[in-house]
C-alpha cells in the first residue's frame, strides 16, 4: 500500500471523481452519500453484525476477490482507496487517497487495509471508498452496518461469470438488512416505523430503493409486508 502521488491524484483520481462516483442524496429531512447512479448496476452491501471488523467489508470474501480478479482481468493493477464524506477535522495536506495492489486485495478484508491507511496518516475515517482506477466499480462502505455498490455492465457479466450466486448474495444481504433495520430493538425511536412518515424505518428504505432502482416507488407503507414488496421490487430492477 502506498499513498498516491500529486501526478497520479490530477490525472487519474480527480477525473474519476468529478464523473461521479458517489452522490449525496436526501431521504426525507438527511442526506446520505451513496455510490453514484452512473453505474448501471446498483446494489446495498449489507454489515448488519456488531463485529466492528465487519462494518467496512465487502462480504463474503469470495465477493471481493471475484471483483478484485474481474478488476485485473480487465487491466487493473492496483485497486484505490479513499476516505470520503468525513466530517472530522483534516487537515488540507492529508493525505486522503492510496492504490492498493491486487494480490493485497485478495487477502485482505477492506476493514484491515482501511486501518492500514489509516496507521500511514494517523488519523480515522468513518467512511472508506474502494474502486477501480478505470471507474469500472466502486464501493462505498461505513459503520452504518451497510453499504452501496456500482459496477459497469461489462464489468457486471464478468463478475457473475466468476462469481455465478452474486445476485442471490447481494439480494440475501438486502433482506438481512431491512429485516434487521425494522426489528433490531436498538433503532432510535425516530426511525420507528410511521405508517406514511418519509423518517420511518420502511420510508428510509423505500427512499433507498427509489434510489438504487432509479424510480418513484409506489406502495402502501401502511402494509404489513411492506418491506418484502420493496425488495421484489429491487430484485425485479436486477440488470
Amino acid at each position: 500500500m502506498e499513498i498516491i502521488s500529486q501526478k497520479e491524484f490530477d490525472s487519474i483520481v480527480v477525473p474519476l471523481f468529478n464523473g461521479g462516483l458517489t452522490t449525496v442524496v436526501q431521504i426525507g429531512k438527511h442526506y446520505y452519500r451513496f455510490i453514484s447512479q452512473r453505474f448501471d448496476y446498483l446494489k446495498v452491501i449489507s454489515n448488519y453484525y456488531f463485529d466492528d471488523s465487519s462494518w467496512y467489508n465487502i462480504q463474503p470474501m469470495e465477493l471481493q476477490q471475484a471483483i478484485i480478479n474481474a478488476s485485473s482481468h480487465m487491466g487493473d493493477d492496483f485497486i484505490y482507496l479513499s476516505f470520503v464524506g468525513y466530517s472530522e477535522v483534516v487537515d488540507p495536506n492529508t493525505p486522503l487517497n492510496f492504490k492498493i495492489p491486487i494480490d493485497e486485495f485478495l487477502t485482505e478484508e477492506i476493514y484491515f487495509l482501511k486501518m492500514r491507511a489509516e496507521k500511514l496518516i494517523d488519523q480515522s475515517f468513518s467512511k472508506v471508498l474502494v474502486y477501480s482506477p478505470q471507474g469500472l466499480w466502486a464501493a462505498l462502505t461505513g459503520m452504518d452496518y451497510y453499504g452501496t455498490l456500482g459496477m459497469t455492465k461489462d464489468f457486471l457479466y464478468l463478475v457473475r461469470s466468476i462469481y455465478p450466486q452474486l445476485d442471490e448474495e447481494l439480494d440475501r444481504q438486502l433482506f438481512d438488512f431491512i429485516r434487521w433495520y425494522n426489528d433490531d430493538p436498538h433503532i432510535p425511536d425516530e426511525w420507528e416505523y410511521i405508517p406514511g412518515d418519509t423518517q420511518s424505518c420502511r420510508g428510509w428504505c423505500k427512499g433507498l430503493m427509489e434510489y438504487l432502482c432509479r424510480i418513484e416507488i409506489s406502495t402502501d407503507t401502511k402494509n404489513s409486508n411492506n418491506d418484502i414488496d420493496l425488495i421484489q421490487i429491487y430484485r425485479n430492477m436486477t440488470i
